[in-house]
Parts: C-alpha cells; sequence; structure tokens
C-alpha cells in the first residue's frame, strides 16, 4: 500500500494522535452531559448543584434499627445486649430523666443503639457507621452524647453498697475480718 513517502512508525503517530482527539472529544462530551445531569439552573440564571438529601437515606436506616430491635427479644439480645422491653426501659429513662433529645436525623433510640453497638460489641466508630448508614463524627458525637446522659444518672444505675457491721451474723463474713 501506498502512504504517500511517510514512514510506518509517522504514520503509527498520526493514528495516535488522531484516537488521541477523538478520546478527548468523547471526554469532553461526556462530561459536558455529566455536569447538565447534575447542574440545575439557578434564580439568576446560575448553574447551581444539587443538594445531598439525606432523606434518601432514612428509610433504610429506619429499616435497619426495625431489624436490631424489632424482629424478636433473641435478635435485639444479640445485637444490644439486651431485651426489647429493657431497651425500652432505657430509651424513656435517658429521655426523661435525662434529658436526651431526638437530633435533627437521629432519634434517640438509634442514638443509644449505636451506643449500645460500640459498648456492648467494642466496635469502632467506622463499623458502627457502615451499620447504621452515619459518618464516624455522628456516631462519634452521639455516643459521647449517650455517655454523658448515662453518667448522669450513675446514681440511679449504681447502687451504694451497705457496710456490714461487727453484729452481722451471716456466717459467711466471718472469713473477712475488719482491722481498723
Amino acid at each position: 500500500m501506498d502512504n504517500g513517502g511517510l514512514s510506518n512508525e509517522a504514520l503509527a503517530l498520526m493514528i495516535f494522535d488522531i484516537i488521541r482527539v477523538h478520546q478527548l472529544r468523547i471526554i469532553c462530551c461526556l462530561q459536558a452531559h455529566g455536569m447538565l445531569a447534575d447542574v440545575e439552573q439557578g434564580e439568576d440564571g446560575r448553574r447551581v448543584r444539587r443538594k445531598f438529601s439525606r432523606l434518601e437515606r432514612i428509610p433504610a436506616q429506619v429499616h435497619h434499627l426495625t431489624r436490631l430491635v424489632g424482629l424478636n427479644d433473641k435478635e435485639c439480645i444479640d445485637n444490644l445486649r439486651m431485651d426489647r422491653n429493657c431497651f425500652g426501659r432505657l430509651c424513656v429513662l435517658l429521655r426523661e430523666q435525662a434529658g436526651l433529645v431526638d437530633g435533627k436525623y437521629v432519634y434517640v433510640e438509634e442514638q443509644i443503639a449505636m451506643f449500645l453497638g460500640v459498648l456492648a460489641h467494642h466496635d469502632k466508630n467506622r463499623r458502627v457507621g457502615f451499620h447504621f448508614w452515619r459518618s464516624g463524627q455522628t456516631i462519634s458525637h452521639y455516643v459521647n452524647v449517650v455517655l454523658k446522659a448515662v453518667i448522669m444518672l450513675h446514681e440511679l444505675f449504681l447502687a451504694k453498697p451497705l457496710p456490714v457491721d461487727d453484729q452481722c451474723q451471716d456466717s459467711r463474713w466471718k472469713w473477712f475480718p475488719v482491722r481498723v
């Protein structure tokens, strides 16, 4: 085949240049099309990006919490280390006594479930965030909020021990003499 006096190497370079130009045109077209899909027109005619919507994630988050707590007591004990009745009472107690309130997107029940996930299973924030569809920062924030609420109620959760006096008739206490 007659290539007009060009060497095969020069011909190959020209073909590669033509292919590269076509690739750049295709990439530009795809980017322009992608930008049109992600951008809306603002009131003043400028293009504005659509905002991220957290509301789209809420059904999946509610479904996960329902799966943790709502199925049966065995699943609830496996996940939260307490049955549904105890979990419900803890939620009411922390809400009413410690003043725990719903966040903008995270309810008290989910906050406590995240706290129990970190505490009971020694899970990292990343794993709990993955299971609850939350960021590590959100998990850390609400774990600290619930921890402060639990610490506020320490007198309710921890019973003060009564001292054993010398006149105790229980035979087990004779093995523990008190030396003052």
